[in-house]
């Protein structure tokens, strides 16, 4: 009798073992992580472009500057991308490339170079009535350094590499690497004629000076004056910043003489 008990529980074991047996051709659990990345990508592809059109050129504008002139969603890319295709106030053409993923500017081609054109001194502000405009102690005959106890240079006047196209382009200025938030000084006295957002130059202030130079300071993170205002030399009127088309926090220092460019550093006395 015990005999016949063990032969059927090994035959019941034997069954269970058949019926249970994986084929050994039997299909795999799908990747898990392959079929998110697959899900993530369909997702991507279907990204309205009328809605993300408008975010783009959004993203775009505040990263540059100037005006949009038309985006194109690019479905074929990878990742998907918005090219968005912009023009700054000084004529210059780019086109950013807008990642429909991250919402952040991939990368920037430039299409048109800024226009040069000679342009007459600004009219000097109105004076303020009745008082007659303040005058410097001493006509300053020379420019004193903007950044004072910085005066490396990191970009000199003339041509150079330019760090975001790759191509060689004229420096019209010089740069002047400092920490965020140092202050910035008025090389000379004048009135302000311009002090807000200038495009590719980030928050600039404008100087003239009234016997045909003017000064630009370009890139800062504060505005500390207003267009309209008369500055003394060393008056601070800025600090240093990195806006605009910047790679770092600097001061672009740039100067023309009766509307050319001409060279800081003939003029800057340290």
């Amino acid at each position: 009798m015990l005999k016949k008990v063990i032969i059927s529980a090994f035959a019941m074991c034997m069954i269970y073992a058949i019926t249970t047996e994986q084929p050994a051709n039997a299909a795999e659990p799908p990747n898990s992580l392959a079929a998110e990345v697959a899900e993530l990508r369909s997702l991507a592809s279907t990204i309205t472009p009328q809605i993300s059109n408008l975010h783009a050129r959004e993203i775009a504008t505040e990263f540059l500057g100037g005006t949009a002139i038309s985006s194109q969603f690019l479905s074929d890319s990878n990742p998907p991308m918005f090219a968005v295709e912009m023009q700054t106030e000084d004529g210059a053409k780019y086109t950013l490339y807008v990642d429909a993923i991250s919402a952040t500017v991939a990368k920037m081609t430039i299409d048109a170079p800024p226009q040069v054109v000679p342009q007459a001194a600004p009219q000097a502000a109105p004076q303020p009535a009745p008082q007659a405009p303040p005058q410097p102690a001493a006509q300053e005959t020379t420019f004193i350094w903007p950044v004072p106890g910085h005066y490396r240079i990191s970009s000199g006047y003339g041509n150079r590499r330019n760090p975001f196209t790759g191509g060689t382009e004229f420096h019209r200025g010089i740069d002047i690497p400092a920490p965020t938030g140092t202050a910035v000084v008025a090389a000379r006295s004048g009135w302000v004629t311009l002090s807000r957002w200038n495009g590719s130059g980030g928050y600039m202030v404008v100087i003239s000076h009234g016997d045909g130079f003017i000064s630009r300071y370009a890139h800062n993170s504060v505005l500390l004056v207003s267009a309209g205002q008369w500055v003394n030399q060393g008056d601070t009127i800025a600090q240093v910043g990195s806006t605009g088309m910047s790679t770092g926090p600097h001061l672009h220092f740039d100067m023309t003489l009766n509307g050319q460019h001409v060279s800081p550093l003939e003029q800057l006395g340290r």
